[in-house]
């Protein structure tokens, strides 16, 4: 099974010359990366979330539960988007990740463990600042893909 550490991994040895052992020194467990596996498989089948943008009630497929970087704050929040809304906060998320501030890496990692990552989120915070982006960058990818997904 692939994990979102070895696809960083992949894509940091693509951008560089060092030996896979000096870029890739740790692997994430993030058992929600493959497959689409839900973050709580408790969570209903059936909810309803109201848009944090346009305020339109939106269920299943249509909903999605995302980080969000909100600058004004200087913190990751947990967000619920429709179907129409959704990119454009995962675009600003990955704006505010490539910033590589201190502030933005700590709060997604702030997010994973308030989803329950906390050894994943541990793992990313060990990391070099490098590698903490690739790592933070294949999980929006993974979001976008719809290859996670968070519950309310």
């Amino acid at each position: 099974m692939t994990t979102i550490c070895d696809e960083a991994c992949d894509s940091l040895l693509a951008a560089t010359s060092e030996p896979a052992s000096e870029v890739c020194y740790t692997k994430l467990d993030l058992r929600l990366i493959t497959e689409g596996i839900r973050m709580d498989e408790e969570a209903p089948e059936s909810y309803f979330l109201l848009c944090s943008t346009c305020h339109t009630p939106c269920s299943g497929a249509d909903a999605h539960v995302i980080p969000r970087w909100n600058p004004e704050r200087r913190k990751i929040f947990t967000t619920y988007r429709c179907g129409n809304c959704w990119l454009q906060p995962l675009e600003e998320l990955r704006a505010a990740v490539a910033s590589g501030e201190s502030e933005v890496l700590a709060s997604f990692c702030d997010f994973l463990t308030r989803q329950g990552y906390r050894k994943d989120a541990d793992t990313i915070r060990a990391a070099s600042s490098g590698q903490q982006k690739a790592y933070l960058f294949a999980i929006v990818d993974a979001v976008q893909a719809q290859k996670i997904i968070f519950h309310p």
